[in-house]
């Protein structure tokens, strides 16, 4: 093409770069693949050649280097007449998925005066190029079907729901894996993701569509990873084994269009090489928004044997429908995801990122000994449950503050090198340069343990070496404040400790903010409740083995703190199942459960292992158990008897005082956590690693919830907390674990 004057370029320029770029993206997506897999460049060529007459063009293009040569003269011509700059205004509307290609364009002050393509127009050609791929048997592009929103229209067509899908292809043809047959050992194959029209060949098992009416206010950006402790993994064939994470990247527009690469393409690919010498083997697929980990698929594939498939599920997921991710903050923060990975270890994965949400150095992953963590962990809690570490007062001497640092540290320690000295020097890339960074950690549902992080303990305490007491602790009279509000790091040792020296700010619980999360269908930060109207507050009670006037004075307490920030609100008892099952079964922004944790024969001897892993059940009334699974039934009946989706429109925050019930270990069937969270969709939830002492947990309730009545965050209220009884000797704060948003908070409405 020769030279255009500018007039000429308003008459068809427009139409014509912008539907070039979109069918140029597509052809994009083949040729950057092997020259093997492009099995349809004939249908391409063929794609592009009618596309021209259509646009008013006099190219002709036959072959690859002619289209190419194509694409270059048309880069030529959208540079001189500023092109380039005008469609970084009108491209969006028309082809999504390629505005990524000029997000680097400076404005030159001439898009105002570029005249918009009309929208019937854009309908004409959207029709044309879907009526072509249809014909030629392409498939889903992405943009078959578009909601148009111009200035002056609005254009809406039907859009298909969008799925994520996973499927293994052959390195070179790129056709799909037989899904019934095992992996050769060291075999190099290629997983192909994408997001949009389900796929016939998606090895993704029960696919959960999501849904066109929540389609999300902005377009989202999906950071993907790919981690194995099995497969060796890589973006090409080069990088396999040079790393055990591969990442990418989707944009899924808001219009609910297919997701594109940064590239404009369709499909991410991921190189696998297979194990030699393990029969099955397993590859996590994390879908990140801002670090936060929106969704977690896991490939499961047998290798080597005779017989054998794969497949691929979703095992964790904060947002079914991908859409409340505007409520994530972009923070500085560690995301781990913990899960079993199903040979007696758990595969760690991290990821860091700074205040934008972008990712710090690389992710890494890394795998743990199960039984070996399982061992210290409940020897960590078993000095948890010592009458020597166990307080029963509140202020404890200084001498009784050693005694349980020297007791608890060691644990800590040997928990930092069962699970972070794998990987450390990837983690304290974000953890040297803020002050405060949230571990957001990600409990899959093949994850059989709730690691106590709060509990690691990260100043290096050498074997057989003499160990020092901080001077925070060593100078305190055991009678002022010896620490005040706020502190994330000890104030004696702003750049950490030497080694061997015991300091609560060793433990991560005292700098950090901690959040552990489970599956939920969409992500919360703030519970409404109203300011002016009624609204219930409940609280389930024990009336075994508690004093009667502690426990009145003590609800008494609560309600007065509730009163007093909302005079229109009721606190609600209920000291049986029957009055419990009736008030769970309303709209409430808090449940407190003041009863007692217990796990029947655990302590027996000689009672066999099948009695010993019953449930976990709260006792309440004098003689009632309530266990997780009345309360997922109790869900289910709502819901086919009444008609009620319980927690909807209002999630509450489960406060659990006083029990086991936040040990999630293989000895508990079912937890209230899944229970609770899974299945009734509350928030969060608060409980305790060990049983804490009738008289401190109603304290450090009414001191929490207190707070949380205030309108603070859940960690901003729990920290308080931990440094109030740190301030009086005390540790135990840290028996405390929130499972819910760092940020949640009660929001006024």
């Amino acid at each position: 093409m020769g030279d255009t004057t500018v007039n000429e370029v308003h008459a068809h320029a427009w139409k014509e770069a912008i539907t070039a770029l979109a069918a140029f993206a597509e052809w994009l997506e083949r040729t950057a693949l092997p020259g093997a897999l492009v099995e349809d460049a004939a249908t391409w060529r063929a794609f592009l050649r009618d596309m021209w007459p259509m646009l008013g063009n006099t190219w002709t293009a036959s072959t690859e280097a002619e289209i190419q040569a194509a694409a270059a003269t048309l880069g030529r011509l959208m540079d001189r007449h500023r092109v380039r700059a005008a469609l970084q205004r009108w491209l969006p509307a028309i082809s999504p998925a390629c505005s990524p290609l000029f997000s680097t364009v400076v404005d030159t002050g001439e898009k105002a005066n570029i005249r918009p393509l009309p929208a019937q127009g854009m309908i004409a050609i959207r029709a044309r190029m879907a009526s072509m791929r249809a014909e030629a048997g392409v498939g889903d592009s992405g943009h078959d079907e578009i909601g148009l929103r111009d200035s002056g229209h609005d254009e809406t067509i039907s859009l298909a729901p969008r799925y994520a899908n996973a499927v293994l292809v052959q390195e070179a043809s790129g056709r799909t894996l037989n899904r019934q047959a095992a992996i050769d050992p060291g075999r190099v194959i290629r997983l192909r993701l994408d997001i949009g029209k389900l796929s016939a060949q998606s090895a993704v098992i029960d696919p959960e569509p999501i849904p066109e009416h929540l389609l999300p206010a902005t377009s989202i950006r999906l950071d993907v990873v790919v981690s194995s402790t099995h497969f060796q993994v890589g973006t090409t064939r080069s990088t396999l084994g040079a790393s055990q994470c591969a990442r990418g990247r989707f944009t899924l527009p808001r219009d609910g269009c297919a997701a594109r690469t940064a590239g404009g393409r369709k499909y991410l690919y991921f190189f696998l090489r297979a194990p030699v010498g393990k029969p099955v083997a397993r590859a996590r697929i994390g879908y990140y928004y801002r670090n936060h980990l929106i969704q977690s698929q896991i490939l499961h594939a047998d290798v080597g044997a005779t017989e054998g498939s794969y497949y691929v599920e979703v095992d964790y997921t904060l947002s079914e429908s991908l859409v409340g991710l505007d409520v994530l903050p972009a923070r500085p923060q560690v995301s781990i995801v913990a899960n079993h990975n199903g040979d007696g270890k758990h595969q760690i994965v991290i990821r860091s990122s700074d205040e934008t949400g972008e990712v710090l150095g690389r992710p890494c992953t890394y795998e743990v000994d199960e039984y070996a963590v399982g061992r210290l962990i409940e020897a960590m809690r078993a000095v948890l449950r010592k009458a020597g570490v166990a307080p029963v007062q509140k202020r404890r001497r200084r001498d009784q503050l050693v005694r349980d640092l020297s007791a608890l540290a060691p644990f800590g320690w040997q928990l930092w090198n069962a699970i972070v000295a794998p990987r450390f020097h990837d983690l304290y890339d974000v953890l040297d340069r803020y002050e405060s960074v949230v571990m957001q950690v990600s409990r899959p549902a093949t994850s059989s343990y709730a690691f106590p992080w709060g509990l690691i303990y990260d100043i290096p305490l050498i074997s057989d070496a003499e160990l020092q007491i901080c001077p925070l602790v060593d100078r305190w009279d055991g009678v002022a404040d010896m620490v005040s509000r706020g502190l994330r790091r000890c104030p004696e040792a702003p750049n950490g400790h030497d080694e061997n020296t015991l300091c609560p700010f060793g433990f991560w619980g005292y700098r950090y903010p901690i959040e552990q999360l489970s599956s939920t269908d969409r992500p919360v930060t703030e519970i409404p409740v109203p300011r002016d109207d009624v609204f219930d507050v409940v609280a389930i009670e024990t009336e075994r083995g508690v004093n009667p006037a502690d426990l009145a004075v003590h609800i008494g307490a609560l309600r007065r703190l509730l009163l007093s920030e909302f005079p229109s609100a009721r606190l609600r008892e209920a000291r049986n199942r029957a009055a419990a099952r009736e008030l769970l079964g309303r709209d409430t922004p808090l449940v407190y459960f003041y009863c007692h944790g217990e796990r029947p024969g655990v302590g027996d001897p000689g009672v066999p292992s099948a009695i010993r892993r019953e449930q976990t059940y709260l006792g309440i009334d004098k003689n009632e158990k309530l266990t997780p699974t009345d309360i997922s039934g109790w869900v289910v009946q709502w819901r086919r008897e009444e008609g009620r989706k319980v927690w909807d429109k209002v999630r509450p925050l489960i406060f659990i005082n006083a029990c086991h019930s936040a040990e999630i270990n293989p000895d508990t069937l079912v937890s209230y956590l899944d229970a609770f969270v899974g299945t009734a969709h509350a928030a969060g939830v608060i409980g305790t690693e060990v049983r804490v002492d009738q008289r401190l947990a109603m304290d450090v309730a009414v001191e929490f919830l207190g707070r949380l009545f205030q309108g603070w965050t859940v960690d901003h209220a729990l920290h308080a907390v931990r440094l109030d009884y740190l301030a009086s000797g005390n540790l135990l704060g840290l028996v405390y674990t929130p499972y819910c948003m760092a940020d949640l908070s009660f929001s006024t409405v």
